[in-house]
């Protein structure tokens, strides 16, 4: 009985949040269809799992259904679609005071489309889009207080294009653009794209070279130009 009554209580709560997530405008191509899940919650510190090559089993079989943790007080923590042992739909984590803390897609067990997280304040934390389990256009994050503090652009799970990261004041920490394998600008700080999520950003897979930048150089790549005012922030330059 209190395992069903925690079931329909987790499947409540989920249904509530993805009502709420269907409504975010921004939602990409990949998160329009999605696969049934069945209506089967288990604990995810149930010792039945097992991993075994990326997939998840039950009892020995492909797990399809919805795994799930609670915090102390019996609210939800996270929930995780599976079908067939794979991830598959939205994602959810909460933060104990219900707060919707992170939300994520998969297809197959890939990320695909729109990944977001949020500062138990509200604040955005990230904005991360994936193509087919790679990292694609524009991936943002942001410090707790709201400012922005990583811009990247990524083609095909590698970056390219104009890379630019600011200290939580503001100052700019890194700013450089990849281009056909070469790398322009100030690097700044190794590894800085891994501070927010964990290992999600990897370690580029071809080498790139090394070379300085100028504003001029930085126009004809018809790229921005960011110039610092007063206050600290980052602003466009003529």
């Amino acid at each position: 009985m209190a395992t069903d009554f925690m079931a329909r209580r987790v499947l409540f709560l989920s249904s509530l949040y993805l009502l709420l997530g269907s409504c975010n405008p921004t939602t990409s191509q990949f998160q329009t269809a999605q696969i049934a899940i069945p209506d089967s919650y288990v604990l995810e510190n149930d010792a039945a799992f097992a991993h075994n090559q990326g997939v998840l089993y039950y009892w020995q079989k492909p797990f399809s259904g919805w795994q799930y943790s609670l915090y102390a007080n019996g609210d939800t923590a996270r929930v995780i679609p599976f079908y067939e042992g794979r991830e598959e739909g939205y994602s959810k984590t909460w933060y104990p005071d219900r707060i919707l803390a992170e939300q994520r897609f998969y297809v197959k067990g890939r990320k695909e489309g729109l990944h977001q997280a949020w500062w138990e304040n509200g604040q955005l934390k990230f904005i991360y889009q994936f193509n087919n389990d790679e990292h694609e256009g524009v991936q943002q994050a942001w410090a707790i207080n709201g400012k922005l503090i990583q811009q990247f652009n990524y083609l095909k799970g590698h970056e390219e294009g104009h890379q630019q990261a600011w200290f939580d004041d503001g100052t700019l920490k890194s700013n450089y653009v990849i281009k056909n394998g070469r790398r322009f600008g100030l690097p700044g700080v190794k590894n800085c794209m891994s501070e927010l999520e964990n290992n999600t950003f990897i370690k580029p897979k071809r080498k790139v070279k090394y070379e300085s930048v100028s504003s001029i150089f930085m126009q004809s790549l018809h790229l921005p130009v960011f110039v610092f005012g007063a206050d600290g922030l980052p602003k466009t330059g003529n």
